[in-house]
């Protein structure tokens, strides 16, 4: 069967994704447990527990009236740049750094996660980036 482009570019991202968390070990980033893939069509990535994404997180305390304190806020971004610091350190950029990406768990654990638009950082004189990557409202500071 021949792949559809919407498929092919799934399938580009997917394998980005599964490459990058190969090549990085780290606390704050979720562990690639597995790879397998169901019925020929359908690619799964397992990986660790990461908990509730940060922004629903934050929309879940605003319901119950509960606002994350401050010593949580600076918690949350040093283990946020901690991960980032990793990724760089080790060639990589995110691209695409948003509350949906950070996953905090019941203890307060982060981890960064959605590999899919990452990239090796370029040297200066290799071709530019494809188009901008963001989730609409943000921008990631990369």
């Amino acid at each position: 069967e021949r792949l559809g482009a919407q498929k092919v570019e799934a399938a580009r991202l997917v394998a980005r994704e599964t490459a990058v968390l190969r090549a990085l070990s780290h606390p704050g980033l979720p562990g690639l447990l597995d790879v397998f893939m169901s019925d020929n069509t359908t690619l799964w990535l397992v990986l660790e527990y990461g908990g509730i994404d940060l922004k629903t997180k934050s929309y879940s305390d605003r319901l119950h009236r509960a606002n994350l304190a401050a010593t949580q806020i600076r918690s949350f971004a040093h283990q946020t740049l901690t991960a980032v610091a990793h990724l760089h350190e080790r060639g990589f950029l995110h691209r695409d750094l948003c509350p949906r990406q950070l996953l905090v768990d019941s203890t307060g654990r982060l981890k960064l996660s959605g590999f899919a638009f990452a990239r090796r950082m370029r040297e200066r004189n290799e071709a530019t980036y494809t188009h901008a990557v963001v989730t609409l409202w943000y921008r990631a500071p990369e």
